[in-house]
């Protein structure tokens, strides 16, 4: 097996994986927390409660007509996914040093999986998770895809700060 097909068979475990834990913890919760109710895990932190999410982040589009914001929320997320899973393709090609970018871009790339999947399946997000900060404010309801996306981002971000110290420093040193 060749480095190149190694890599891709991790990415391809890792998106995969993630996605696949995106998928139970959405069926569990359209099942238990749908029928049984609120499960506060964590009193005023943490609860895990059923909603569904026609829009986008925090609402947004919430409100359109379903016909244009399935088509446009759709169509963002497909292309959200395309350019990841290109960039992702891209890296694994051409490999640098260090595996932050691509354990983010693999990660971003299965949190939109996990949402396009949803909105394609049932017309909405399923989110379920409840974070409340300082117990006073409530962070928008969220599910695992959501938090997927964060991470790789984040991720991506770190690699790119990574890269720009590396390069400065390499810069000073000529």
């Amino acid at each position: 097996m060749t480095i190149l097909a190694r890599r891709l068979a991790v990415a391809v475990a890792v998106v995969a994986g993630l996605v696949a834990a995106d998928l139970a913890s959405k069926r569990w919760a359209a099942s238990d927390l749908k029928r049984g109710g609120p499960r506060e895990l964590i009193p005023n932190h943490l609860t895990l409660v059923y909603r569904e999410n026609p829009g986008a982040v925090l609402g947004l589009l919430a409100d359109a007509p379903p016909p244009v914001r399935s088509a446009v929320l759709i169509g963002l997320s497909a292309l959200a996914g395309a350019v990841t899973l290109t960039l992702l393709s891209l890296r694994l090609r051409h490999p640098a040093p260090g595996l932050v970018l691509p354990a983010g871009l693999a990660t971003l790339l299965a949190g939109t999986i996990g949402n396009l999947h949803d909105r394609l399946r049932r017309g909405f997000v399923v989110d379920f998770i409840e974070w409340w900060v300082a117990g006073r404010f409530r962070w928008p309801t969220f599910n695992v895809a959501d938090a997927e996306i964060a991470a790789g981002l984040a991720l991506c971000a770190l690699a790119a700060a990574s890269t720009a110290y590396r390069r400065s420093k390499l810069a000073r040193l000529t």
